[in-house]
């Protein structure tokens, strides 16, 4: 693993992990215990593939939407909308294996690093991250659960 990742607890008990992994290419990845105290394994995925190096300053940030479901915010790559920028993956699964929809929040260059993300009462995803070129903090709501954006602040 590189980076930080990022572990939440859903409320069957059984931990959910999103991360950076490494080797020849660099992938977001989502591990789902197979029980509550991963003795037994984990059922992992990439959700994401980078084809370039891995930038250390990306970041891996998850949520639970209102269905329960994970959704992960991650620094986007080229195939997902642009160079760099943000996206969020909605997971269709707990451990996104199915009907992931991924939603580019901001397809600016050198934008979505240190992403976070939390769910808002309405069950609205809101994402902070980091534009690199302009030294700016943003913060997206967005409308809807899969994170298309209402608002940049």
């Amino acid at each position: 693993s590189n980076g930080k990742p990022a572990l939440q607890v859903p409320s069957d008990g059984v931990p959910i992990v999103a991360y950076l992994a490494g080797g020849s290419d660099y992938d977001v990845r989502v591990a789902r215990c197979r029980d509550a105290g991963c003795l037994a394994g984990a059922s992992i995925n990439a959700i994401v593939r980078y084809y370039d190096y891995l930038n250390p300053h990306r970041k891996v940030s998850m949520a639970f939407a209102s269905d329960g479901l994970p959704l992960i915010a991650f620094q986007s790559t080229a195939e997902l909308g642009g160079s760099g920028g943000v996206a969020v993956a909605k997971c269709g699964s707990f451990t996104c294996a199915s009907h992931t929809v991924y939603t580019a929040i901001d397809t600016k260059p050198q934008t979505g690093l240190f992403t976070d993300i939390a769910v808002d009462p309405a069950g609205h995803p809101v994402v902070s991250y980091y534009d690199y070129a302009n030294h700016d903090l943003f913060v997206a709501r967005c409308d809807n659960e899969t994170g298309r954006p209402l608002l940049n602040m």
